[in-house]
């Protein structure tokens, strides 16, 4: 099976990104058929995607892992989510106040004000 050159810089970045192996994971593979005729109930040819899910454990890596993602090829970029794992400790180390539970969370409101 041959693979694209794209892939292999793509995932040559992660190597150099110091990204371990296992927080590479091949998320979605789509295959869909192209018809350029009419006149053929046949498909032409297949286009093929694959999507890859990084899980970058070091957020002050993160733009620099993306430009070097981008500068390899990567045609696409569906989403990042940021996730920690500290915040359920730190939400029961801090039971809600009556002021706190009045202001909505700069989460909630969908930004994340500085200093909040």
């Amino acid at each position: 099976m041959k693979v694209a050159p794209d892939r292999v810089a793509i995932l040559a970045v992660t190597v150099k990104g110091q990204v371990a192996a296992a927080d590479v994971q091949t998320d979605f593979i789509e295959i869909s058929p192209v018809y350029q005729s009419r006149e053929n109930y046949g498909a032409d040819y297949y286009r093929v995607n694959k999507t890859v899910a990084i899980t970058l454990r070091d957020v002050t890596r993160f733009e620099r892992l993306l430009t070097a993602i981008r500068n390899a090829r990567a045609n696409r970029v569906y989403g990042v989510d940021f996730q920690t794992s500290e915040l359920p400790t730190t939400r029961a180390a801090d039971p809600p106040t009556a002021e706190s539970a009045s202001t909505p969370s700069p989460l909630a409101c969908g930004k994340l004000v500085p200093g909040t």
